[in-house]
């Protein structure tokens, strides 16, 4: 016999179709033909022919009820009627599938969120859950997958190490036959696959981590040597790409950038001396300009000894910083003679600006006050009276509140 399934000819409707013959012996051959077509998956019409007798039928699906009618012919006794009544409860097959696709689906989702932390302690915990209920084979999946994601874990690879002994003790146990070279030769195999596929996606230090494993078996095995030199190549290339990494970014000012790239080097060699003075030295970098940064802003406004002990940290990290020396200078001079009433009014356009936080502070509106007479130390860095000023709209503005 032959057969169609899912005949699709129009839409909205499905056809499956069967053809059979059957040979009797000492009788001539019968003939079995049968036909469904399915309209959206809301109705069936059916049409058979067996055994010389004709028959047809529909099946309406009503949710989870379907009702079944059939009418066959027949020779030599009464015609039938046959009628079927079926409830599905609970998910069908497809459905079943399906929501497994969207398990599936929602945990690759998971795996590809940038967090390298939660990925690691996802798989790390999924690990941990198929080792207690004796899963080893899928806890052997996790842990390399949380592996990739912090590498050099120890207890990651002391968790993969006890399963590799599980696998030894399983081995032996189910297989006494086996030889201990070949099950040696079994777990070194398994090493090779798990530390070529780190190594391909460069996972440098994890693919080391495993070549060590397979090393304390059989310090001897040409693969893991070849493999080994392999990943120190790519160690080594990788140092030298972020090393100009760094260099460029911190040429370009980008020093954030650097210290990353720094790191990232010292988590391949973290005996680096070199590397490590390299991003103390950015660092220092990074604090000398903040500290300038901070100085200059408490400079301008009137916080002379805020301003002068971020300066003098300046020079104790970098001495002979001319911009540190510039504005020590200045703090000096102004502190000797710093500017009073009469610079102020000398100057129209600051002095406006000054009487016009006078009248903010008389009507009550300190803050505003406070930024205009902020603006007049950008200009006159010390005023005693602007800073007198200043110190009395804040504590107005404190009793306020």
């Amino acid at each position: 016999g032959v057969g169609y399934k899912d005949l699709r000819l129009i839409n909205n409707f499905r056809h499956n179709i069967n053809i059979g013959v059957e040979f009797p012996e000492e009788r001539s051959a019968k003939l079995h033909a049968g036909m469904e077509t399915n309209y959206n998956d809301l109705m069936d019409f059916r049409l058979g022919y067996d055994r010389d007798n004709l028959s047809f039928g529909i099946g309406i699906y009503l949710g989870r009820a379907r009702f079944d009618y059939a009418y066959k012919i027949m020779d030599g006794i009464t015609d039938s009627h046959r009628f079927g009544l079926s409830i599905r409860f609970g998910m069908s097959v497809e459905e079943k599938l399906q929501r497994e696709i969207d398990l599936q689906n929602a945990r690759g989702s998971y795996l590809i969120m940038d967090d390298r932390r939660k990925q690691y302690e996802y798989f790390k915990d999924r690990g941990d859950w198929y080792l207690k209920h004796d899963n080893s084979d899928s806890a052997f999946v996790y842990y390399n997958r949380a592996l990739a994601y912090r590498e050099g874990d120890h207890y990651v690879i002391e968790k993969i190490g006890e399963i590799n002994d599980l696998r030894l003790k399983s081995v032996e146990n189910e297989k006494q036959t086996v030889t201990q070279e070949t099950l040696r030769q079994s777990v070194l195999d398994g090493y090779y696959v798990q530390a070529r596929e780190l190594y391909d996606g460069r996972e440098f230090l994890s693919a080391m981590d495993i070549v060590r494993l397979a090393q304390d078996m059989d310090a001897g095995d040409r693969r893991f040597i070849e493999l080994e030199n392999s990943i120190l190549a790519g160690i080594d290339s990788s140092i030298v790409r972020l090393l100009n990494e760094a260099e460029s970014a911190e040429k370009a000012g980008r020093l954030t950038d650097a210290i990353s790239a720094y790191d990232k080097i010292l988590q391949l060699s973290p005996e680096d001396v070199a590397v490590r003075e390299l991003k103390g030295r950015v660092g220092q970098a990074i604090n000398v300009a903040r500290l300038i940064s901070d100085g200059v802003e408490a400079f301008y406004l009137g916080r002379l000894s805020s301003a002068e002990q971020n300066f003098n940290s300046v020079l104790k990290l970098a001495p002979g910083n001319i911009v540190a020396n510039e504005y020590l200078n200045k703090i000096s001079a102004l502190r000797q003679k710093p500017s009073g009433q009469t610079e102020l009014e000398k100057d129209e356009t600051v002095w406006k600006i000054y009487l016009n936080a006078l009248e903010y502070y008389r009507n009550g509106e300190y803050e505003k006050a406070i930024e205009l007479w902020q603006e007049v130390l950008k200009y006159y860095p010390g005023n005693e009276q602007t800073l007198n000023n200043i110190t009395q709209a804040r504590l107005r503005l404190q009793s306020k509140e």
